[in-house]
């Protein structure tokens, strides 16, 4: 029960949190690499100074600027979520 509802307080903590990152892109707008659900979880960690699991984050490999809505499987009922803005860096 406990850890159920430490779940739910992280889960109500991230929602409408917009993480931002930056993404590397080369002079023609070609994307290097991609963000990592690891870079993610730092990035939240720091920013919001909540601790999750990058393994709990639920997202395709993020290989271009722009928006994307993210789930992290915190607990078998407990799903929680948030935004990601990615914007690019030259």
């Amino acid at each position: 029960a406990e850890i159920l509802a430490e779940a739910e307080n992280i889960a109500s903590a991230l929602k409408d949190k917009v993480v931002r990152l930056s993404i590397r892109v080369g002079k023609e707008g070609k994307v290097f690499g991609q963000i990592s659900t690891k870079e993610i979880a730092e990035e939240v960690k720091k920013q919001f100074g909540l601790e999750i699991d990058k393994k709990k984050i639920v997202s395709d490999s993020i290989k271009a600027a722009g928006t994307y809505k993210i789930s992290v499987k915190l607990h078998p009922k407990v799903v929680g979520e948030f935004t990601v803005e990615v914007k690019e860096e030259v």
